[in-house]
């Protein structure tokens, strides 16, 4: 019997480093199981976890969005690239004179609009 696994990630190089030798057939096959890779941005693997019928059971999604999924997802203890000194960055031109009025982020339920929200909360920036 072959059952097939989904696995959901994103196109982002953390993803591709991690799951390439997988998804691209170098690794030996699971016993009994065939593994389908579908790529979604971030924001749409996020949502995926607040899905009645997911359409994936391993879905990578953001530290931030971890904590909200919803029902029965586990968090794994392997795939993280979130940690001191690394994650999102906030950029600005150089010699910007004027007040920034928009911040743009890859989604709102992602780890960089957390992380932005806390900073820029009373008392954060």
């Amino acid at each position: 019997m072959n059952r097939l696994l989904r696995l959901a990630v994103s196109p982002c190089p953390n993803d591709t480093f991690i799951f390439g030798a997988w998804a691209l057939g170098y690794l030996p096959p699971m016993q009994g199981t065939r593994c389908a890779f579908i790529r979604r941005d971030v924001e749409e693997l996020n949502a995926l976890t607040e899905s009645p019928k997911p359409a994936a059971k391993v879905v990578k999604i953001s530290a931030a969005q971890a904590v909200l999924a919803p029902g029965p997802w586990t968090v794994l203890n392997a795939g993280a690239a979130f940690g001191c000194g690394a994650g999102p960055k906030l950029a600005v031109p150089s010699g910007l004179g004027k007040p920034l009025k928009t911040i743009a982020v890859p989604g709102l339920r992602t780890t960089a609009a957390t992380l932005l929200a806390g900073a820029i909360a009373p008392g954060g920036l």
